[in-house]
């Protein structure tokens, strides 16, 4: 049994899903900055005692003694957040920087969460940053890997072959399903705890939606029957999300239904986005797999086929951009960008490469290790001339 749950957590994984699960969380936190800088500066900047002093720290800043910062102290650790975060992105000094960021995020979002109501979607993607650092995210996609492949090939004349697998490249992934699991079943049991089947009745969501003043909300609002359905459906969505920890097919499912209802709540409730949480939860998705997944789907099958996954893909990438774009800054654009480039090259299928190199030059075998580095497909195999060559 012991064998099993060690082979759960800590099976060989793909380190280029772990890179991609790496630049995707730094770029999602960089985003959340601004925000949070400003939220922390205006705490700052008050003085205690006026109308806009309002201080309730978290129960660890409570443990820790914690008191509003200063103005400088604020300024500081966000210049240090900015650069941690930078060189996270890149891969330079990949552990350290996530181990810094995770910190240093947990700071300012604490900060910002001792001045207003607590959310759980940044304390997910801090759990992530956490994680990250003390995984092996620098092994692929990051400068830290150029540079020791560089001094390996400047040191030897043998040329080491890229890692692929890690037994701990998937235990980080595994801790924020379990966390995005864990808040999804709370958040449904603490429904049912507090206000029992009653809450279900329909008038309860229904009062919630007349008072929002929401988009959406009058036209779902006028149906206490719908509202009951709606209440039955997130109630047996959150309570049963932990299926998709054990049950992979079910992840077909209770994804996209959580996506749906945070922008439901959006639309009926006047809530937040929570589009942060929706990104994170790509650590259920092989990201790795992806490119190849809807070449495969859009390239092969009949019409009827490649017309229903080409609708499945645009469809909430519609939603995307016609309800959260304008919402958002130039950063998740290039991240919006950046998915749908890695969709469009899993389109292609070059044909395997070989280079061949001199293993007596030091700067032959440097060129030939940021030839591959640079290899998006890693379909460069590089042997030493004079070899009989193939290709894989």
């Amino acid at each position: 049994m012991f064998d099993k749950w060690l082979s759960y957590w800590f099976p060989e994984s793909s380190l280029m899903r772990l890179a991609f699960f790496r630049v995707t969380m730094l770029i999602l936190a960089s985003r959340t900055l601004g925000v949070v800088k400003f939220q922390v500066f205006q705490l700052a900047e008050s003085v205690p005692g006026s109308a806009g002093h309002f201080w309730n720290p978290i129960f660890v800043f409570e443990l820790l003694g914690q008191t509003p910062p200063t103005v400088a102290t604020v300024r500081f650790l966000g210049s240090v957040l900015a650069v941690a975060t930078f060189t996270g992105v890149v891969g330079l000094f990949t552990r350290t920087s996530c181990l810094v960021a995770a910190t240093l995020y947990f700071w300012f979002w604490g900060m910002a969460y001792s001045t207003g109501q607590a959310h759980h979607e940044k304390v997910v993607l801090v759990f992530a940053l956490w994680a990250l650092a003390f995984s092996p995210c620098g092994r692929r996609l990051a400068i830290d890997a150029l540079l020791r492949d560089c001094v390996r090939a400047w040191q030897s004349s043998t040329l080491n072959s890229i890692p692929r697998r890690d037994t701990l490249a998937m235990w980080p992934l595994r801790f924020v399903q379990w966390s995005i699991a864990f808040g999804y079943v709370f958040a449904g049991l603490t429904k049912l705890a507090r206000s029992g089947f009653e809450w279900m009745n329909g008038y309860t969501l229904q009062s919630f939606m007349l008072g929002s003043g929401a988009p959406w909300s009058s036209f779902f609002a006028r149906s206490p029957q719908l509202c009951a359905a709606m209440s039955v459906g997130l109630i047996i969505v959150q309570v049963g999300f932990p299926a998709v920890l054990f049950w992979p097919k079910s992840r077909w499912f209770f994804l996209p239904t959580a996506a749906s209802f945070h922008l439901l709540a959006m639309m009926t409730l006047g809530s937040g986005p929570y589009d942060t949480l929706w990104l994170v939860m790509i650590a259920f998705v092989p990201l790795d797999r992806v490119p190849s997944f809807l070449g495969l789907r859009l390239r092969q099958g009949a019409i009827w086929r490649r017309l229903l996954w080409l609708a499945a893909i645009g469809t909430p990438v519609f939603f995307y951009l016609a309800f959260l774009l304008p919402r958002v800054d130039t950063i998740y654009v290039v991240l919006i960008a950046l998915a749908l480039w890695v969709a469009l090259r899993g389109l292609r299928s070059p044909p395997p490469r070989v280079l061949r190199y001199d293993a007596r030059r030091r700067k032959e075998r440097l060129k030939a290790v940021l030839m591959r580095w640079l290899d998006w497909n890693n379909r460069l195999t590089l042997k030493p001339q004079g070899e009989v060559t193939g290709t894989r």
